[in-house]
């Protein structure tokens, strides 16, 4: 585990941690020299819980406790942080979209329910009896 405080928005510090967990495949880079492919492997670890430095900054700023740019002068590769919370914003949008239509269309679903009930021609759900027998 590794980590370095950052500055949060609203006073104090937190954490930017990543977590490594000493898996086959990680062992399997460390043996055979293959350090550089350590980060990727982080990356895809998710199952083990392991995450990278960079994945944490992006989890801090959509959580809106660290600023884009103090986030980005403290990750280790600018230029991939800045692509990662781009393509992260773009699928909270998509996702934030599509929820918002899918409550929509529930609505819509709930008023059509209800709808045949209230419109029967008797008046609005009004039911006559029979009083032929």
């Amino acid at each position: 585990m590794s980590q370095r405080l950052l500055p949060k928005k609203d006073g104090g510090r937190v954490a930017a941690v990543e977590v490594l967990v000493n898996t086959a495949r990680i062992a399997d880079l460390i043996r055979d020299g293959e350090t550089d492919k350590i980060t990727e492997a982080i990356e895809d670890g998710e199952f083990h819980q392991m995450q990278s430095f960079s994945q944490h900054l992006v989890q801090l700023v959509l959580a809106d406790l660290v600023e884009e740019e103090i986030a980005a002068n403290a990750a280790s590769n600018r230029h991939d942080f800045e692509i990662a919370v781009q393509q992260a914003l773009k699928r909270r949008r998509a996702d934030e979209k599509a929820a918002a239509e899918a409550e929509k269309e529930a609505e819509e679903e709930a008023v059509t329910e209800e709808e045949p009930e209230a419109m029967n021609g008797n008046g609005a759900g009004l039911r006559v009896a029979s009083t032929e027998q």
